[in-house]
């Protein structure tokens, strides 16, 4: 079946809820499922934005995301940079 108004579209899977595009440092993107609610839960949690939280933030993602173990460190690089940003965020809303 052709789908000539959207070619890369597939008919029959549904849209990803919770998708968020990272960029790498040489442009390279992906997309990570469930950032925006590990982000939140760890900020209700209490967690400070160093590298035990992007090593959290790494295992709770790769429940849903595969992240290979050559790119591990630059993964976390890219999540810790979105927790400082998640989390001053918050701080934004509620000053």
């Amino acid at each position: 079946m052709s789908n000539r108004a959207n070619p890369g579209c597939v008919c029959c899977a549904p849209p990803v809820r919770d998708l968020t595009k990272l960029t790498f440092l040489d442009g390279t993107q992906v997309g990570v499922i469930g950032l925006k609610g590990v982000l939140a839960a760890l900020y209700a949690e209490g967690w400070q934005a160093n590298d035990d939280t992007a090593e959290e933030i790494t295992k709770r993602l790769e429940e849903k995301n595969y992240i290979p173990d050559s790119a591990r460190q630059e993964y976390q690089r890219l999540f810790l940079k979105e927790y400082k940003k998640f989390v001053a965020d918050q701080k934004n809303k509620t000053a």
